[in-house]
């Protein structure tokens, strides 16, 4: 339980000292394909440095097997390098505790979106146009969105007359911003 801690602390502290640069720098930038790029280095690098840290560098790791080792006159016997296993300490079980009940409820609220959304498309009316799908919902208090080659409009908006909101979303498409944005479709 501690090898997980250690691995998830360190994956914290790197997405931290990654992404507040990122906010600061790029965040507002317009080049979304750069960003999107930096955002996912940056994802990467928290998941596989903690990892690396932990892999064998040594052959002796690796191999398994017991060492030799003479220092000046002295012989130390095999080592065999055995494990102690020890007790974490109760606050480090408590913030892992939370930390898990963190990941699982958001991915529960990432899941509910994700239903939510499939939801709206599939009981919506579909219009194929050129190169997207049209979405008309009954419910009139949805706001235009996009997401993949979706466009989806409320009943009381007509796609055809506001030409602005489907240039908007069309743009949207164009970018492939649902990559960017689905968190903000629930």
């Amino acid at each position: 339980m501690g090898e997980l801690f250690s691995i998830t602390l360190v994956s914290g502290i790197i997405l931290l000292c990654l992404y507040l640069p990122y906010k600061l720098l790029l965040a507002r930038e317009r080049q979304h394909r750069f960003n999107r790029v930096v955002i996912l280095g940056i994802y990467l690098t928290a998941v596989v440095v903690p990892l690396l840290r932990r892999m064998p560098f040594r052959a002796e790791e690796v191999v398994g097997g017991s060492v030799e080792t003479a220092v000046g006159n002295i012989s130390i016997g095999p080592l065999t390098g055995g494990m102690i296993e020890s007790a974490a300490p109760v606050w480090m079980r408590v913030v892992l505790w939370i930390y898990i009940v963190g990941v699982v409820v958001t991915m529960l609220r990432f899941l509910w979106s994700y239903i939510r959304l499939v939801h709206i498309i599939r009981t919506g009316r579909k219009e194929q146009r050129n190169g997207y799908t049209l979405v008309i919902v009954d419910n009139a208090g949805i706001s235009p969105f996009s997401w993949r080659r979706y466009i989806v409009v409320g009943k009381g908006d007509d796609a055809d007359e506001s030409g602005a909101v489907m240039v908007h979303e069309l743009r949207h498409l164009a970018a492939c911003h649902s990559m960017d944005t689905f968190h903000r479709a629930a």
